[in-house]
């Protein structure tokens, strides 16, 4: 039995990772307009800008989307899973729009501060846009996950991928509209699969709210805001420094070694994760969980290996194809940047 538990597990990561797939291939069909119409700097900048959403996203998100599946499965009434999604459907977008409308003033200032006086239209504007958009989307994706509906992640995941390169080609080809036109594009394709996620999730589960069903997320989801910020921090100061110590130049290339070296985690670590989030829920009760645990920690280490030797191997080859020679270097980053990955997903 616990082999075909372990089947399971495998086949909805696998689902997972072909929708993490299309993401990334969207990422990856732009690089190289990106690489070739953004400078150094600019795609430093936009790596900045990233960084925020990071942070804010991490403040605001409180980790109502991880609490929904933890108290989806507290209970056994579908009717109490169903206020439990939509009770923290509201309350995540409500928090995450107060939250960006407190930050609205403030975004002349932060990029005084962030590019030295360097403007970028209102590329701030839309980055905090797509911070509400996304945070409530974490929510409809915590319910996908708890019901393994893992083909409709497949489905929006394409749908993005179209609508995210056709309108950051647009952007960038024919309006020459730099990171604020990415950053508008990244809005317009989140907030496309937010209405999406959002219609099914209301209409499984209604739009009603709860205080007794959300209390006890806020109590769980509370005590890991510090842990949720110290991993920020810890993820990203690295690109905070070079951007304010060396240049924005040093942080575009360090930036694009990043992205091949977080293929590792898009397009294994992640399906693993949403995969898992039910599914340990599912075993732990079991008394051969411990066995299904092991399996799957030892094929997971040997994914891991392969698909890291992979990245290493291949990016220099694909850079010198794909990329601006101001952007190679970043091929020297990638070996260290790789195992750094691996060991995240695997720890």
């Amino acid at each position: 039995m616990s082999n075909k538990e372990v089947a399971r597990f495998f086949r909805h990561s696998t689902i997972y990772a072909i929708g993490n797939a299309l993401n990334r291939v969207g990422a990856f069909l732009l690089l190289p307009i990106y690489t070739r119409h953004l400078t150094t700097g600019e795609y430093g900048a936009l790596e900045t800008f990233y960084l925020v959403s990071a942070v804010v996203s991490g403040v605001l998100g409180v980790g109502i989307a991880h609490a929904t599946l933890r108290f989806y499965f507290d209970y056994e009434d579908p009717a109490d899973r169903r206020a439990v999604v939509s009770t923290n459907l509201l309350a995540s977008l409500v928090i995450s729009a107060l939250g960006v409308a407190i930050l609205l003033p403030f975004t002349g200032w932060g990029e005084q501060w962030l590019f030295s006086g360097q403007r970028f239209g209102h590329a701030m504007e839309w980055m905090l846009a797509t911070i509400v958009f996304e945070l409530s989307s974490q929510v409809s994706l915590s319910y996908v996950r708890a019901v393994e509906r893992s083909v409709l992640f497949i489905v929006v995941s394409l749908a993005k991928l179209l609508v995210q390169v056709g309108a950051n080609t647009v952007a960038l080809l024919v309006f020459d509209a730099g990171v604020e036109g990415v950053l508008a594009g990244n809005c317009l394709t989140v907030a496309l699969g937010w209405l999406v996620l959002s219609a099914i999730t209301v209409r499984d589960c209604g739009l009603r709210f709860q205080w007794h069903k959300m209390m006890p997320v806020l109590r769980y989801s509370a005590p890991f805001l510090l842990t949720t910020l110290v991993g920020i921090v810890s993820s990203t100061v690295d690109r905070f420094l070079l951007q304010k110590l060396v240049s924005l130049e040093a942080l575009g290339i360090y930036a694009l070694a990043g992205k091949f070296a977080k293929l590792i985690s898009d397009l294994v670590g992640d399906p693993v994760n949403r995969a898992y989030g039910a599914f340990r829920y599912t075993i732990m009760k079991r008394e051969d969980a411990p066995l299904i645990q092991a399996r799957v920690t030892r094929y997971l280490a040997v994914i891991l290996t392969f698909a890291g030797l992979l990245v290493v191997l291949f990016t220099g080859s694909v850079l010198d194809v794909m990329a601006d020679a101001a952007y190679r270097p970043a091929a020297r980053y990638l070996p260290l940047l790789v195992l750094a990955a691996v060991l995240a997903v695997l720890v």
